[in-house]
């Protein structure tokens, strides 16, 4: 996604590029890409000039997004979610401790842009030594 913010309104790109550019399996980048474009926060367009491209704004895209499209509600204990009935939950004293974490987590990401990342990885990009592989 941060590689998507960073060239936003420049290009699409190929799932296969995009696996190259981040050295992940191609296969993997298909299958987030799949999950991204379900959840809204990625286009795809087939063709010559087709490719995948951000659905919004990168500054309207936060993490807590992406990581909830591709795993599911952010928790730290599988309690604290909604889909969960544990029969010793009115008796727990540790579920409030983890839903307090799981939502203080969330509320970080969620403070989180995919266009702070881009910029995050840009200014990376700047700093780093330049690679001389053969």
């Amino acid at each position: 996604m941060a590689r998507l913010a960073h060239t936003h309104a420049d290009r699409s790109w190929r799932s296969a590029e995009l696996a190259k550019a981040e050295s992940i399996s191609p296969d993997y980048v298909a299958q987030i890409l799949i999950i991204l474009k379900r959840a809204g926060l990625v286009n795809s367009q087939r063709g010559m000039q087709g490719g995948f491209t951000l659905a919004r704004d990168p500054a309207a895209i936060s993490v807590a997004e992406i990581i909830e499209a591709a795993e599911g509600p952010i928790c730290l204990a599988p309690c604290t979610t909604q889909r969960q009935n544990c029969e010793r939950l009115s008796l727990c004293v540790t579920q409030s401790v983890w839903s307090g974490a799981a939502e203080a987590l969330k509320t970080y990401f969620a403070a989180i842009s995919v266009r702070q990342l881009a910029r995050q990885a840009a200014e990376l990009e700047q700093t780093a030594p330049p690679l001389f592989e053969i």
